[in-house]
């Protein structure tokens, strides 16, 4: 057998099953404390760090220098993998939320720690209701200052960038707040669509510098989508630069 096999089986995916349940747990008994879900985002980034750890994925950053640890924003990355979520917890230096799919909130453990630690569902079979999860997340922007995440494309591609749908813009325009363009590459290759089994290997994990939305409106989301996507796709075609190993 395949030497990553054994220590995927033996190794990485008990301890993946541990930490989540971890996750989970101790996220419900951390939301008695009044921190906002800090409590929780800090617990999760340390998960999120064993298991690239013990799974031997290592992961490669440019452009983190762009973030002002200060400020708020939407970050619109692309999803290739069930493997993005834990990088991007375990290296974008700013407390986020995630705007996920309800249907996650239903998956034992991780729902759990969703739903205590304020990351917001949204409902991507009604139009509507996906429109008031939108509000609601550019709203939670505002009145407590926490970056969200979304991933425009919608779901796993597998590593082939798809079209992106227009919510992390919608977002964006309405909190009047700077949108960042984040790329990863090599999470599908790690993790690709359709398995369980984890990879060691290498991720490269790219940020763009912010796009002001000082401005724009809500008519605009169409043309900021778009400028979005572009920035996406280069960053994930560049060469890779001098990136700095986390």
């Amino acid at each position: 057998m395949n030497p990553f096999l054994w220590r995927s089986l033996l190794l990485t995916s008990p301890a993946a099953v541990v930490l989540m349940a971890m996750l989970g747990i101790t996220s419900l008994i951390l939301s008695f404390v009044p921190k906002g879900g800090a409590a929780q985002y800090a617990f999760s980034r340390w998960c999120a760090r064993m298991l690239l750890r013990v799974g031997g994925v290592r992961v490669k950053a440019e452009g983190l220098e762009e973030l002002n640890p200060g400020a708020v924003y939407v970050f619109a990355s692309n999803h290739a993998s069930l493997m993005d979520p834990p990088v991007l917890t375990a290296h974008l230096p700013i407390q986020f939320r995630y705007l996920a799919k309800k249907e996650l909130f239903r998956v034992p453990f991780l729902g759990m720690h969703l739903r205590s630690s304020g990351h917001l569902a949204v409902d991507r079979s009604d139009a509507r209701a996906g429109l008031r999860s939108m509000s609601d997340a550019a709203r939670t922007m505002r009145d407590k200052g926490i970056s969200v995440l979304v991933f425009p494309e919608g779901s796993r591609t597998g590593g082939e960038l798809k079209d992106f749908k227009e919510g992390a813009a919608y977002i964006a325009l309405k909190a009047g707040l700077p949108v960042v363009p984040v790329a990863l590459s090599g999470t599908h290759q790690i993790l690709s669509p359709g398995r369980l089994l984890i990879r060691p290997g290498e991720v490269l994990l790219r940020v763009a510098e912010p796009i002001s939305t000082l401005g724009m409106t809500l008519k605009d989301r169409a043309r900021l989508t778009e400028l979005l996507h572009r920035r996406v796709a280069d960053l994930m075609a560049g060469p890779p630069e001098e990136a700095s190993a986390i």
